[in-house]
């Protein structure tokens, strides 16, 4: 507990556990019972009533064996409502009926979806990069989280990566949605290898749920899942039960979430609670307890947590993607329509007047195509990208490897200094409704490395201008 009483480097040690997340995991299904001795400082009794926040198993068991009466809180998985909402969990008969007088109304979600829906529908396109493609999702979670501990352990993307690939293969397109509190994606770039249709993307996570080209979204336990169902999403689909709802490993005497309204914070309600507790004597409420408002206004939750995930005033819809089609090029400077693959994909800096520098050591972009009919003299198409590398003097260059549908380019030097990096395909493969560019960088280089503004840590690799595509002919002509 930080800033309290309780040692927890001593209640770490006693269970054998590393003060590491890996400990903190084990600890969550751990028997409490052995270290009691350090829990004397809570002072608690049966009398007692816990309220705490996210609580694991292992201390909602060691409470409910000493016959404790407790309230696990947690956010509302669902957050596209106007105001974020609370959910409670309680072993006490009394204090549920009460949390259930309090139940927010589930009519209340499907409103709020609707209204969802009608919103992206007027404020963008209504499918995900064309509606030719078949898309699938995956939602991407915090990788330090109770929400995905799993028989005492910390579960990674990497777990089910054979899932995952298979889910792949059912869509044209299976678009990464890192969490958008976790700005460290790196735990996700496993999932990247062998998928050559995968892509990691900044989009909006509820705009892309209320695309109509959307095949599936998946998750290891995100709450979106849940979300989705509301959205209109028919194919759902989870990857595990989290230990802390797995009802197996909490009291028999658990209840389940119930979504409360913040009048759950007001002064009659906490008396409520107390009066309503199992084996409690019970005093009449007062005429000023019943007539007690909310403490809390109703948008109280929205900015304590800095940010919002649901319905946003500012949220745009799905941009409008140009086609590449034979013989034409894509700029990616900040005023060419390509400037949206940019911006829907992960891994770039700002755009500039002249295209765009990879940020991290993984980008990614789609660019939907459109071929004409089959000519009997095309024996293939070339797609090609040109730009730079960021290679101040007297430094050594980052190493570029760029695939296109998982076929790796190869680097061409042309003059300038530019580069072009060009992969072939055969007239039949190649005849894709999109192009997944993946762009990994090893050693890209920082300005405060270099003797430059000490306080920029961003890191240049690639810097991107153009794509384009061309024909391969018989004749070796190309157009």
């Amino acid at each position: 507990m930080e800033g309290g009483g309780i040692r927890v480097s001593d209640i770490m040690k006693a269970f054998g556990f590393p003060q590491t997340p890996a400990g903190w995991a084990a600890a969550c299904l751990s028997d409490f019972e052995k270290v009691e001795n350090h829990l004397d400082i809570l002072n608690i009794s049966v009398s007692s009533l816990v309220i705490g926040w996210g609580l694991p198993p292992s201390i909602l068991q060691y409470f409910d064996r000493r016959g404790i009466s407790f309230i696990d809180v947690e956010i509302d998985s669902i957050r596209f409502t106007r105001d974020l909402h609370l959910v409670m969990r309680t072993n006490d008969k009394g204090i549920r009926h009460e949390l259930e007088r309090l139940r927010i109304d589930e009519e209340s979600y499907w409103s709020a979806a609707a209204g969802m829906r009608a919103y992206f529908a007027t404020h963008g396109q209504p499918s995900i990069i064309s509606p030719d493609l078949r898309i699938g999702l995956f939602v991407g979670q915090m990788s330090i989280d109770l929400a995905i501990v799993r028989d005492g352990r910390l579960a990674s993307p990497v777990d089910f990566s054979d899932e995952i690939k298979q889910w792949a293969r059912q869509v044209d397109l299976l678009l990464i949605r890192p969490h958008p509190a976790q700005s460290d994606t790196r735990h996700l770039y496993p999932l990247l290898e062998g998928v050559p249709n995968a892509l990691l993307v900044n989009e909006n996570t509820y705009s892309l749920l209320c695309a109509s080209n959307l095949a599936f979204v998946g998750a290891i336990s995100s709450g979106v899942l849940k979300e989705a169902t509301y959205l209109g999403c028919g194919d759902v689909r989870r990857l595990m039960v989290d230990d802390r709802n797995n009802p197996s490993l909490l009291p028999e005497s658990c209840s389940p979430w119930i979504p409360v309204g913040l009048d759950v914070a007001s002064a009659g309600t906490l008396m409520r609670f107390s009066r309503a507790r199992k084996n409690s004597w019970r005093w009449p409420l007062t005429i000023s307890e019943k007539r007690s408002k909310p403490v809390f206004t109703e948008d109280m939750l929205n900015p304590i947590f800095g940010y919002r995930w649901g319905l946003d005033s500012a949220a745009k819809g799905l941009p409008q993607f140009p086609t590449l089609v034979p013989g034409g090029r894509m700029n990616f400077s900040c005023d060419q329509p390509a400037a949206v693959c940019v911006i829907f994909g992960c891994g770039w800096h700002g755009l500039e007047d002249w295209g765009v520098w990879s940020a991290e050591s993984h980008a990614s972009l789609a660019i939907p195509t459109v071929f004409p009919e089959d000519d009997p003299l095309v024996t293939g198409w070339r797609f090609s990208l040109h730009g730079h590398i960021f290679v101040p003097e007297n430094t050594t260059a980052p190493t570029i490897r760029i695939f296109v549908n998982g076929l790796e380019c190869e680097a061409l030097s042309e003059k300038n200094e530019e580069l072009e990096w060009s992969v072939v395909f055969e007239n039949k493969d190649a005849r894709v409704k999109c192009f997944v560019v993946s762009v990994e960088v090893q050693g890209a280089l920082r300005q405060c490395d270099l003797g430059g503004d000490k306080n920029d840590f961003r890191a240049f690799g690639l810097g991107l201008r153009y794509v384009a595509l061309s024909e391969i002919k018989n004749d070796a002509c190309h157009v």
